[in-house]
């Protein structure tokens, strides 16, 4: 019996784990067979075209290209936040409001200020949005860039239009998240090979306590 409890509580702990915080330059794979990683935007300047150009630069853990994340459903959405929920990954801006990672998302024509012709880097439609409340909004001029926000010092999986972070003083931003552009395999998500495993194993102790 005591066997049987230990076991409940380890495939419990997995269970959490799957929704764990990413740890820097790991791939995670997601639940769409994608890969997903948190990344340092490295050298002296930061700004979402560096960090852009930074993410097509990797090369995925099964060889597929790499780009900005697109975040094209809530659970996606959802998905990557819990990964990169972690105070390391964002930055308190000067207004004292929270700034995450970059994310993959532009505004690709000026014709519809702030809100319109908003799509994303891989040229997926662009039929999902998680604004933050009164976003996007040109606050600072021009803000034709994604990147993860929240009012306040709190952090969510709400989004904001930033600036391209070109001039020498940058956003602050540090960090982007890099997704691939094509599905890995038919491999299930981390953590679903394992809580298989022990379910296996907890079912065959059940039956032999019988």
């Amino acid at each position: 019996m005591r066997r049987l409890f230990v076991l409940s509580l380890l495939l419990v702990s997995l269970a959490t784990s799957a929704q764990a915080q990413w740890t820097l330059g790991q791939w995670n794979l997601g639940a769409n067979g994608h890969f997903y990683s948190v990344q340092a935007i490295t050298g002296p300047l930061d700004g979402w075209l560096i960090a852009r150009s930074q993410a097509q630069s990797l090369v995925a853990p099964n060889g597929a290209a790499v780009d900005l994340a697109t975040l094209t459903s809530a659970s996606e959405d959802a998905f990557v936040f819990n990964g990169i929920n972690s105070p390391t990954y964002w930055l308190i801006d000067g207004a004292g409001n929270n700034e995450g990672p970059n994310l993959g998302g532009l505004q690709f024509d000026k014709l519809s200020e702030p809100a319109g012709d908003w799509g994303w880097v891989t040229g997926e439609a662009w039929s999902y949005t998680n604004w933050s409340p009164g976003e996007p909004n040109n606050q600072l001029g021009i803000e034709d860039y994604l990147t993860f926000f929240t009012a306040g010092n709190a952090r969510s999986d709400r989004w904001n239009d930033i600036e391209s972070g070109t001039s020498p003083s940058g956003t602050g931003i540090h960090y982007y998240v890099a997704e691939t552009k094509t599905v890995s395999s038919s491999a299930p998500e981390p953590g679903t090979v394992a809580l298989f495993s022990l379910g296996a194993v907890l079912i065959t102790v059940r039956r032999r306590r019988k």
